[in-house]
């Protein structure tokens, strides 16, 4: 696939999909929804946009009904006012969930990376419908303060995709996929066409242990679902595995060797696996 093949493939999905906007007084958030059947809600990363999930939908969209969100403040979604936390931006988001869903309807909610932190307080906002959180990659604990996930190389949005794509290569190879072989055009092109949109600045977030605190209250199951050499794990991938194990509620963890921070998107067959059944799909 080269990247008029990618261009082409997004525009197919997005044709696709129902788009519908919530509205909110802090921000008003775009949702894609594809299919039919149990619904299962997948909240995108930092500096994302719906299209971290495009390996996710094509599988499940086949079988459930596919809601992705643009969190606020990132991909098509209104940027939120200053001063916004976690639990501020949950609110949004489990705000336009009430919308899109009907009330006492269940359903399951799959965070990646930020989406996972902020999945980790709607699930607290849904009064106990939301079957299980699942999360990949999400730094419970805070991402670390050394290390490859900090040495991101400054981009300007403003530059065309032929002119940045060799800097999008190097920071995927940097911080979201660990083999450079799986790097592919596709790839490359989501992140372009995030990064130039993304407005909300996610680290100042996520560099807190705030999903950990929410976790421990988390009224479900919480699964993880990780890719072994994800750079953002903090403080190691053992004392993250025990959040979920040791969950109240119960829960599961899977990790994958060789599989960076993007697991959905490097390891979409094992991801996917992984996913179909912590939702019991």
């Amino acid at each position: 696939m080269n990247d008029s093949d990618a261009v082409r493939f997004l525009n197919d999905v997005a044709h696709d999909a129902e788009v519908v906007r919530t509205e909110h007084p802090y921000a008003a958030m775009i949702w894609r929804l594809w299919g039919e059947g149990p619904t299962l809600v997948l909240l995108h990363g930092g500096s994302g946009s719906w299209m971290h999930w495009i390996h996710t939908i094509e599988t499940f969209r086949g079988t459930h009904r596919v809601i992705a969100a643009d969190l606020p403040g990132l991909g098509d979604s209104e940027e939120p006012e200053r001063g916004y936390t976690a639990e501020s931006l949950a609110d949004i988001v489990s705000a336009g969930i009430d919308e899109l869903i009907a009330d006492q309807e269940p359903f399951h909610l799959v965070g990646f990376s930020f989406g996972g932190i902020i999945g980790s307080h709607v699930v607290a906002r849904q009064r106990g419908r939301v079957k299980a959180l699942s999360i990949c990659g999400s730094p419970p604990f805070g991402m670390p303060s050394t290390g490859d996930a900090n040495n991101i190389e400054p981009v300007d949005t403003a530059m065309s995709f032929e002119d940045s794509e060799a800097i999008h290569r190097r920071n995927l190879a940097r911080l979201m996929i660990a083999d450079e072989n799986r790097i592919d055009a596709l790839a490359v092109r989501i992140h372009y066409e995030n990064l130039r949109r993304a407005r909300l600045r996610s680290r100042k977030i996520a560099r807190t242990d705030t999903m950990a605190i929410a976790m421990r209250a988390a009224p479900c199951r919480v699964h993880g679902i990780w890719g072994a050499s994800d750079v953002t794990i903090h403080p190691d991938l053992g004392t993250v595995r025990r959040l979920f194990t040791e969950h109240a509620y119960g829960g599961t963890f899977v990790s994958f060797d060789g599989v960076g921070h993007w697991a959905p998107y490097e390891a979409p067959r094992r991801f996917n696996e992984a996913l179909a059944e912590s939702i019991g799909a």
